[in-house]
């Protein structure tokens, strides 16, 4: 494949990005989760810093790999616009990427409250700045929020979650302010 040509040419990469918004296709990925497994499977890339993916149509699939590829300076991650749901939340919070992460997009996925309890549990929300905003949050996990002390949270956008109440929304603003964005 044209990756393994690539492949060892990619040895001193430290950004990795992919544009998929200009797909020529409406109704498929040019990249997805076969193609990123393609990426992610190259031992060059693991000393790689950033890995971009935002609007390929990565998953769970892609992010259970990330979570299991050896990964040590990896600092940015975003998956945002695809369809990593909480399988993929959860495997990124137990994984050894997850203590090296400062910036993680999940914005517009399939992340609901199995996924958002994982990452409060990992303590990922205290070192790494994590857009969630437009998923499938509701009050059941987003309360989980409310046992964190506001040190332990970096920033973290829940924008557009809008199956968490005005209610609930308040109160986390109240405690964490500007280190949090609320759908409210």
């Amino acid at each position: 494949s044209s990756v393994d040509l690539l492949c060892p040419r990619l040895d001193h990469l430290r950004e990795l990005s992919f544009d998929c918004r200009d797909d020529l296709s409406e109704t498929e990925p040019n990249l997805g989760d076969s193609g990123a497994l393609s990426v992610i499977a190259c031992p060059a890339l693991q000393t790689i810093r950033s890995l971009s993916l935002p609007l390929c149509g990565v998953g769970d699939e892609t992010a259970r790999a990330i979570a299991r590829a050896d990964f040590p300076e990896l600092t940015t991650l975003n998956l945002g616009g695809g369809h990593v749901g909480d399988l993929g939340a959860e495997a990124l919070a137990r994984s050894p990427v997850a203590k090296t992460l400062n910036d993680i997009g999940l914005w517009a996925s399939a992340v609901g409250d199995r996924g958002i309890v994982a990452l409060v549990g990992s303590g990922i929300l205290a070192r790494a700045e994590v857009d969630l905003s437009r998923n499938y949050i509701t009050d059941e996990g987003a309360r989980h929020l409310l046992d964190l002390a506001i040190e332990e949270v970096k920033k973290l956008d829940l924008a557009s979650n809008m199956q968490v109440t005005q209610e609930l929304s308040s109160r986390l603003d109240a405690k964490f302010g500007d280190r949090i964005e609320t759908p409210w």
